[in-house]
């Protein structure tokens, strides 16, 4: 066997894994961990606005958010690599097939989920320009869409006949901490008190998803 077919040998099975995935025993294995992954960064995300949690564990948040840089950065390398062998794309030139993958949103969100950790790291930013630059972690958050074939798996491996209530839990968690990230940075400025964190803003989000009722949330509080 020529090395060239080795070569393809490797590309379609990475293919199968990232983009079959739930009917790839390693792409199962696979999927389920990046969005055990994600929902970490997400949650991570959140715990670092806690002054006294970041003053504690910085060194280690620090450490899992390269971590994440890391695995994030293979997946999308491996994707756009493997991206020849979808059945749509493999009669074009390999660089059109690839760039014809690259500018899907999809993958247009991957990018952004880790670019701004690699621009921070070669070019200096002040206060506010690094809070902008954290704030694209979110996009992390919205990786999750990529996978609702395995979210189905995820949820089979918990309990099967918890597949719809889990689905509409990880999909409610991902908005709260999504808009709550956002209120975040809009108000903490203006309203320190209530907006002093991002679980200090999911109080927020919570009432806002629920239609509770902000201003009786605040009463009660």
């Amino acid at each position: 066997m020529s090395l060239k077919s080795v070569w393809r040998d490797w590309r379609v099975k990475v293919h199968d894994i990232l983009e079959v995935g739930d009917g790839n025993p390693i792409g199962r294995v696979v999927n389920v961990f990046l969005i055990v992954l994600i929902i970490a960064n997400g949650l991570a995300f959140a715990a670092e606005t806690v002054p006294s949690l970041y003053d504690r564990y910085g060194p280690e948040f620090e450490a899992f958010n390269t971590f994440s840089v890391m695995v994030f950065t293979v997946e999308y390398v491996l994707r756009l690599w493997s991206s020849v062998e979808i059945p749509l794309l493999r009669r074009m030139p390999h660089w059109r097939a690839r760039l014809n993958f690259a500018v899907r949103p999809m993958m247009i969100i991957d990018l952004l989920a880790v670019l701004p950790w690699y621009v921070y790291l070669f070019v200096p930013f002040d206060l506010r320009a690094l809070r902008v630059l954290r704030l694209f972690r979110l996009f992390r958050l919205l990786k999750l869409l990529r996978y609702s074939p395995a979210l189905l798996t995820l949820k089979r491996v918990i309990a099967d006949e918890y597949r719809a209530p889990l689905g509409a839990l990880l999909l409610m968690m991902m908005l709260m901490l999504f808009w709550a990230a956002i209120i975040y940075f809009l108000e903490r400025g203006a309203q320190p008190d209530k907006f002093s964190s991002i679980p200090a803003a999911a109080w927020w989000a919570i009432a806002t998803l629920t239609t509770f009722g902000w201003g009786r949330c605040s009463a009660a509080s």
